[in-house]
C-alpha cells in the first residue's frame, strides 16, 4: 500500500465514522439494527477498521521529513497518554463502547452534561489528549506517514468536534451554550481580570 491509498482510506474511515455517529443516520439504521446493538456494532466496526489502518500504517515506508529530538516526542507521548487516561476516567466506559446499552435494552445511563474533572477546564479532553498524542508521534517518528496521519486526524478532530458540539447543543440546549462560553474547546480559557 502506498501513502496516497492510506490517506484515502483514512479519510474514508473518518467520514464513515462521522456519518454513522450522526443522529439522522443512527435513527435510520436503528430501524434495521436493534438500538441496543447499535453503539456496540459501531464500536466493533470502528475498532476493526482502526486495526486494519494501523497494520497498513506499519507497512508504509519511514521517510524522514525532519530531524527531531525523539526524547521530546516520547515525553509528549507520555503526557498525552496520561491525559487520555485521566480524561477517559470521566466517562462511563460501558456506555462509550456500547456494552451498557446492549445489556440495558438500548438505554444509556442517566446523566446530564458532564462538567467535572477535566471537563470543567476543557470541553473535549479526549480530543485534546489525542492532539497531544499526534504531536508526540510526529516528534517521536518524524516520518512522512506520521505527518499525513497527524494532519488528516487533526482535520477530522476539528470537523468532528463541530459536529459533536451541534449534537450537544441540541441535547442540552442553553446549558451547553453557556458551558461553551465559560470553558475552552481544547485548551482552558484564560480569564484576565480587568
Amino acid at each position: 500500500m502506498n501513502l496516497v491509498t492510506f490517506t484515502i482510506i483514512l479519510v474514508l474511515y473518518f467520514t464513515f465514522h462521522s456519518v454513522l455517529a450522526s443522529n439522522n443516520v443512527k435513527r435510520f439504521l436503528q430501524s434495521y439494527i436493534p438500538s441496543k446493538s447499535y453503539r456496540l456494532l459501531f464500536t466493533l466496526q470502528s475498532t476493526a477498521f482502526l486495526g486494519i489502518l494501523f497494520f497498513y500504517y506499519l507497512q508504509l515506508s519511514n521517510t524522514i521529513i525532519f530531524e527531531s529530538p525523539r526524547n521530546l516526542g516520547l515525553i509528549i507521548l507520555i503526557v498525552g497518554s496520561f491525559l487520555l487516561l485521566v480524561a477517559a476516567r470521566q466517562y462511563h466506559f460501558g456506555e462509550f463502547i456500547g456494552t451498557y446499552q446492549f445489556f440495558h435494552n438500548g438505554n444509556s445511563p442517566a446523566h446530564g452534561l458532564s462538567k467535572k474533572g477535566l471537563n470543567r477546564l476543557i470541553r473535549h479532553p479526549l480530543y485534546t489528549a489525542t492532539i497531544i498524542l499526534l504531536i508526540g508521534l510526529l516528534f517521536y517518528q518524524p516520518y512522512l506517514k506520521s505527518a499525513v496521519l497527524a494532519i488528516v486526524s487533526l482535520l477530522y478532530i476539528f470537523i468532528g468536534t463541530k459536529l459533536e458540539e451541534t449534537k450537544l447543543t441540541q441535547q442540552f440546549g442553553e446549558e451547553y451554550i453557556n458551558y461553551k462560553k465559560q470553558v475552552g474547546m481544547f485548551l482552558p480559557k484564560i480569564k484576565f481580570k480587568r
